[in-house]
């Protein structure tokens, strides 16, 4: 387990949450998350093919990569358009809880896949151990 990718993702994820649930957006805001922005969009699990550990995707489909793009430029257009319009802020809200969610599901998965790599892991070395015995 990468505890340093944790622990930045952990304080990210915060600052993101802080954001998502402001009472009002101001333009300063965007500077508190903009840099985190790629780190946030490729640790959530926006579709249901991938798996929810970051660290385990080896490829993902173009349409994962292009959908993320699609984002973060809609969401730094929308930021440095000025002044924002309701279509702009409800945008900006879509694509906030859509990553948020992403982000949830990525955090649910990856107790329920560690589960299962320990049980796997746990198997494999039960079956190695009865071939040692048997041997």
């Amino acid at each position: 387990e990468n505890h340093a990718a944790h622990a930045t993702t952990a304080l990210l994820v915060a600052n993101f949450v802080g954001v998502c649930f402001a009472r009002s957006l101001h333009y300063q805001f965007y500077s508190w998350y903009a840099f985190s922005l790629p780190h946030l969009l490729y640790t959530a699990r926006l579709f249901p093919w991938e798996t929810s550990n970051p660290l385990r995707r080896e490829t993902l489909p173009l349409v994962s990569h292009a959908a993320r793009f699609a984002m973060w430029l809609a969401i730094e257009v929308i930021w440095n358009v000025y002044p924002s319009n309701a279509t702009s802020s409800v945008l900006l809200n879509v694509l906030h809880g859509t990553l948020l969610l992403g982000l949830a599901a990525a955090h649910v998965g990856s107790g329920r896949e560690a589960r299962i790599d320990r049980d796997e892991s746990a198997t494999r070395k039960s079956a190695r151990l009865a071939s040692k015995k048997t041997s």
